[in-house]
């Protein structure tokens, strides 16, 4: 029991962590390409018209690529996705061994005790019936 719930820890640290992977990266490139892309022209003349003109198509390029990104990232995940998928029944399988040989062991356990006891019970001589007592008592009269 003990180590089925350290596995599901363990499973959902990996899934925690590739999913916060996952927002870092998308994030990261979000903030990236509109706080300070890498194609900005700083050297501004003052035009308005201009300036709207060229951050508009700097959005519409960075959009672009973020959805490139998101694109290729989902793709990852998918691919990530399976991979787990296809680990999970591995490892429920050899949860469910662990388990069926603790199992044994301690059926294993439970009857070398048993015997051990009986065992012991066997060796001592005593007497089981009241009547093998008075049998002995009355033997040892006559």
């Amino acid at each position: 029991m003990l180590l089925l719930l350290l596995l599901l820890l363990l499973l959902l640290l990996l899934l925690l962590q590739y999913y916060y992977y996952y927002y870092y990266y998308y994030y990261y490139y979000y903030y990236y390409y509109y706080d300070y892309g890498d194609d900005y022209d700083y050297d501004d003349d003052g035009d308005d018209y201009d300036r709207r003109r060229r951050l508009r198509r700097l959005l519409r390029r960075r959009l672009r690529r973020l959805r490139l990104r998101r694109r290729r990232l989902l793709r990852l995940r998918l691919r990530l996705r399976l991979r787990l998928l296809l680990l999970l029944p591995t490892t429920t399988t050899i949860l469910l061994l662990l388990l069926l040989l603790l199992l044994l062991l301690r059926l294993l356990l439970l009857l070398l005790l048993h015997l051990h006891h009986h065992h012991h019970h066997h060796h001592h001589h005593h007497h089981h019936h009241h009547f093998y007592y008075y049998f002995d008592y009355y033997y040892y009269y006559y």
